[in-house]
C-alpha cells in the first residue's frame, strides 16, 4: 500500500509538472543569486580599494544677491484675495446651515 501524499507533495507535483511555473521560479533564484553575489563581491571591493573623497557641501551658503518671488505689493494682493474669500466661503457656510437667514418677511 502506498502511503499517502501530504500537501507539499501535492503542491510539488502541480509545480513540477508546469514548465512555464518551474521555469519563472528558476529564474527568480538565478536572479536572487546573482544579486546576493555582486552585493558581496562590491563589499569585498571595497575593503581593498581607496575612498573617493567628496566634496564638502555641508555649511551655510549665502548668495550674492537676494531674490524675492514676489514682490511686496503682490504678496499683499495675494493676501487680500486670500482674505476675501475665506470671508465669502465662510459667510456662504453660515447662510446655508442658518435657518433665520434663509426666511423672508416679505408683505
Amino acid at each position: 500500500m502506498m502511503a499517502e501524499k501530504t500537501r507539499f507533495d501535492k503542491i510539488f507535483v502541480k509545480i513540477k509538472n508546469n514548465p512555464a511555473l518551474a521555469v519563472f521560479i528558476a529564474l527568480g533564484v538565478i536572479v536572487m543569486a546573482l544579486s546576493s553575489f555582486t552585493n558581496a563581491a562590491r563589499n569585498l571591493l571595497s575593503i581593498f580599494s581607496k575612498e573617493k573623497e567628496s566634496a564638502n557641501v555641508t555649511g551655510t551658503w549665502k548668495t550674492q544677491a537676494i531674490t524675492n518671488q514676489f514682490n511686496t505689493k503682490q504678496k499683499l494682493n495675494r493676501l487680500l484675495i486670500d482674505q476675501y474669500i475665506t470671508t465669502r466661503v465662510i459667510s456662504g457656510f453660515f447662510y446655508m446651515i442658518s435657518p433665520s437667514a434663509r426666511t423672508s418677511n416679505i408683505d
